[in-house]
């Protein structure tokens, strides 16, 4: 680590030196050979990207802000199936499916997100759907989306729209219905038994005025997770998705609205044991059952190899949602009003076995219904003259019930509980921002944002088993009512808190030359506080926590070479927080170990990216990207421990990121053309979580995928076949540790080596 006098100054060489080290590069990653400008024209070379990160219609290369991004084609010439294929292509970005879950996932840009995808828990990393904020990742259904770009901004967001996140935010934008007779429909089988069928059709209702898109997705897939006691594998898929779209065109008017639907009845990816179970029995009521002394290592329970469990439930992982929108848009001369108007609804319901044994120990049951309403209100003004404008106004609501039980009664050494929790959020923002052109190659942008957000929890829980072992009268983090030695029930976390702040955002950009911007921003970023979900006692437990704020310095250049052939972008960041709301490790007299979060002393994180793509010819295609980043803590130590955390790096963030990928089409025939593509992304090592336990440590790994596309000509037809993690890295990507009576350590893995043949039929 270094001291922050000496990131600042490398911030600063690192930015002085960016114009040199542009030249030694080639393009922007994101903006692949698919990409389209807005009058669709090709430019030669490699084309342009739109993107509305500023709420206007904007060159990728224009715009003065960290933001990688990704035309539909580009998605699926990388192999992106799911959100989480993106981060293989994205520098400091971060996504992995969350625990027990095929269905939620957790995402860091920079180090900065949130891994616990609780009720409790707000995401560090805003995720949009056409402009619509999603508070809990599962609610899915991104996989129906029929995408027509991806988007990731880095840094702070919401100066500019939807609700304000830290770390930054990924937008996906499905294609719009257009105004002529289309479809396709993809047939896919893989590994593990898998089959997909996927369909789209397009419309037009009334010609020229209304059109509707609809697109279909049904999954199926065995898992890569085996269960050793039945042999059963427990992550399997079966998903069902769906998503109709109706666009109508007016003179100043246009209206977008959007339904979809999802029902998603896979199984839950039980964890591996990494390490024996071992039961620290005071009594020796289990040693004594296998003919041991205590404590005693079952040895029924060794350490298990990846992708292997020792959980005897039946999984359980349905996920129920729903979600509609409305997108309204009026013109009248240089300005445009829109309004966002949209609702999600999601049932989950999970079993899951945190312990990975053959043995009652912590088995856990939950129900959670989350409902959101969200609504955005924008006033854009561009008259094409030196003065933009948007103002806007933001209000999201989100209500959640939820209830959880849980056996932690192996011989009676645990009690279990019953967990009922409602909570509300509110949350209200008002925003500004303006750019002026103050030379014809010289402007200034900045922007002011309120935000103000309230949340109300109430949290029920219920011991259901008495301490038999315990004598009378012996207090358990506040548990055992003294006179009679039994648990009871309370109202552990009832309460309500706000937070608000003011967030300003500024930046100066200057066109050094038709093909060279530069930039630098200052912006603010806040993340309210909130309720423990995870408490249940009082010992070493806070039950609120407080809001986390950042400042964030960057400055970039990005640039275009030999006509158009080659983009560069280098960005350079450094972050300082207040606050930082931290996953950490707490012993509890129930439960033996929690994951929970608490803020943080200060924190400071710098580093840098850059993104290249060339197209040498009009068949061949490369690019990459490399991404470091190093953080420091100003002593932080863990309240519930005190352990001293400050020289600990920061959970699921390796330092060095490189990934890189080539495309290359050859005509083979009058019929068809082969293209041929190969990719790697390398990613230096981590921990899983911020307390760096050893055994939830990720070694530095490379991952290989490979295709092969035959299509016709005018792409009407066409056959992929693809590998993805080509070399079968067992990639560590969660885990957690279980202590006390009870002591195991689990971890959650990526995906093992898979294949796929898809052939597709476009009319």
């Amino acid at each position: 680590m270094v001291d922050s006098r000496l990131q600042r100054r490398a911030l600063l060489a690192l930015g002085a030196s960016g114009a040199s080290l542009a030249f030694a590069g080639l393009g922007a990653y994101g903006a692949a050979a698919q990409d389209q400008s807005v009058d669709g024209a090709r430019s030669g070379g490699v084309e342009r990207i739109i993107v509305t990160s500023r709420r206007v219609e904007e060159s990728l290369q224009d715009v003065p802000v960290a933001v990688t991004a990704f035309q539909g084609d580009a998605l699926e010439s990388r192999l992106v199936e799911d959100i989480i294929d993106i981060q293989n292509i994205t520098p400091s970005l971060t996504l992995y499916q969350a625990t027990n879950s095929n269905n939620s996932t957790a995402a860091f840009i920079r180090g900065i997100g949130q891994a616990d995808q609780l009720y409790s828990f707000d995401p560090g990393v805003g995720i949009y759907i056409d402009d619509v904020f999603v508070n809990r990742l599962q609610m899915g259904f991104i996989e129906a989306l029929d995408i027509d770009r991806v988007e990731v901004l880095r840094g702070p967001q919401g100066v500019l729209y939807g609700k304000n996140t830290n770390g930054g935010a990924v937008r996906f934008y499905s294609q719009a219905p257009e105004h002529e007779l289309s479809g396709q429909i993809d047939l896919t089988v893989g590994s593990e038994n898998r089959t997909d069928v996927r369909g789209m059709i397009n419309m037009p209702i009334v010609p020229g005025t209304f059109a509707v898109r609809a697109n279909i997705l049904a999954r199926s897939r065995d898992g890569y997770i085996t269960q050793t006691t039945t042999g059963q594998t427990v992550d399997d898929v079966e998903l069902l998705v769906g998503r109709i779209a109706g666009r109508l065109e007016l003179d100043n008017f246009e209206a977008l609205l959007t339904f979809d639907v999802q029902d998603d009845n896979s199984g839950a990816p039980f964890p591996t044991p990494i390490t024996p179970l071992v039961i620290s029995d005071p009594v020796g009521l289990y040693c004594a059952s296998i003919g041991m002394a205590a404590p005693c290592v079952d040895t029924a329970q060794p350490a298990l190899a990846p992708y292997q469990t020792g959980a005897e439930l039946t999984p359980l992982a349905d996920n129920n949602a729903w979600g509609a929108s409305a997108r309204l848009s009026w013109s009248n001369g240089p300005w445009t009003a829109t309004s966002i108007t949209a609702f999600r609804d999601v049932d989950l319901e999970l079993a899951f076995d945190l312990d990975a044994s053959p043995l009652p120990l912590f088995i856990d049951f939950q129900d959670q219904q989350s409902e959101q309403f969200s609504q955005e209100f924008q006033l854009a003004f561009d008259n094409d003259g030196p003065l933009d404008v948007v103002l806007g106004a933001f209000y999201f609501d989100e209500t959640t019930d939820f209830g959880a039980t849980q056996a932690v009664d192996a011989f009676l050494l645990n009690p279990g509980f019953v967990n009922q929790v409602s909570q509300s959020t509110s949350s209200y923002a008002a925003f500004a921002h303006v750019s002026y052109d103050l030379t014809e190659r010289l402007a200034i942008s900045g922007g002011l944002r309120y935000s103000y957000e309230e949340k109300d929890n109430s949290n029920f829980l219920r011991l259901q088993h008495p301490f038999f072992f315990l004598p009378i009268g012996t207090d358990v983090g506040g548990f055992i009512d003294p006179a009679t030695g039994f648990p009871f029930s309370a109202d552990l976390i009832t309460g309500s808190d706000s937070w608000s702040d003011i967030l300003p955002r500024i930046a100066l950009e200057y066109q050094a030359t038709d093909d060279t911007l530069l930039y630098a921003s200052y912006s603010e970023g806040f993340k309210s506080g909130g309720f423990n979900g995870r408490f249940s006692s009082g010992a070493n437990q806070q039950p609120f926590y407080d809001q986390e704020t950042v400042r964030t310095y960057e400055i970039g250049v990005k640039t275009t070479w030999l006509d158009n052939r080659v983009r560069t972008n280098i960005a350079v960041f450094y972050n300082d927080f207040e606050g930082y709301q931290a996953t950490v490790e707490v012993p509890d007299p129930v439960l033996g170990t929690l994951q929970t979060i608490t803020n943080a002393a200060d924190f400071t994180s710098f580093g840098f990216e850059f993104e290249w793509l060339a197209q040498p010819t009009d068949q061949f295609t490369f690019g990459g990207a490399l991404a470091y980043i190093d953080s420091e803590f100003s002593g932080f130590i863990n309240p519930a421990t005190g352990a001293d955390l400050s020289s600990n790096e920061l959970q699921s963030t390796p330092d060095w990121t490189l990934s890189a990928y080539v495309d290359y089409t050859i005509p083979i025939a009058h019929w068809a053309e082969l293209s041929l593509g190969a990719d790697f992304a390398y990613r230096g090592s981590y921990f899983t979580e911020i307390d760096n336990n050893p055994l939830l440590f990720q070694d530095d790994y490379t991952l290989f995928n490979a295709r092969a596309t035959l299509r016709s000509p005018n792409d009407v037809w066409s056959a992929t076949l693809a590998g993805r993690n080509l070399g079968d890295e067992a990639v560590l990507v969660d885990g957690r540790v279980i202590s006390g009576l009870i002591s195991v350590t689990s971890a959650d893995y990526a995906d093992p080596r898979t294949w796929s043949l898809t052939l597709s039929r476009r009319f």
